[in-house]
């Protein structure tokens, strides 16, 4: 399948990361964004491939999946239309640290890892958008955490907890 450059204005004001920008900043990312269309099950990005770009849902509901020590599959999050992902591993220059496959059919804009980084260095707006999304995520890994966590530790368990090497 061939990504379609064919990406208005109007569709990137309802996503939520680009929805205040000015209209000449979407004009310049209608230019730099392509549009492509995945089957149901799809692998859109697979855990250790290398990063080399940012995915925005326009339409349908993707998963991001880790596996534990069993091998088996850990859902992080289901992403929705106005969602993105893969902005951790450009930011950071790393691998995949996740696998996202679509759960139904779906259309996704990508940005590449040089026209997103041109995109933040000429616009506050859209890197404090991004830092939002990033500070939303670790808040809902904490409280994940959280969640999975005793409620109360005992002292013994914490000084075992506290020596371990």
């Amino acid at each position: 399948m061939n990504a379609t450059p064919v990406v208005s204005t109007v569709l990137l004001r309802n996503v939520p990361l680009f929805s205040m920008l000015p209209e000449g900043q979407l004009q310049l990312l209608t230019q730099v964004l392509s549009r492509k269309p995945y089957p149901k099950n799809s692998t859109v990005i697979a855990a250790g491939d290398p990063t080399d770009a940012m995915y925005i849902v326009v339409s349908g509901r993707l998963k991001v999946v880790m596996s534990d020590k069993e091998g088996q599959e850990v859902i992080l999050a289901i992403l929705n239309q106005g969602e993105y992902f893969g902005e951790m591993g450009l930011i950071a220059q790393a691998p995949r640290s996740a696998t996202v496959t679509t759960i139904e059919p779906c259309e996704l804009l990508t940005i590449t890892r040089t026209d997103f980084t041109k995109c933040l260095k000429g616009n506050f707006d859209l890197t404090m958008n991004v830092i939002r999304g990033l500070v939303k995520r670790l808040r809902e890994a904490d409280k994940k955490i959280g969640s999975q966590l005793p409620e109360r530790i005992s002292p013994s368990a914490c000084r075992g907890i506290l020596t371990l090497p």
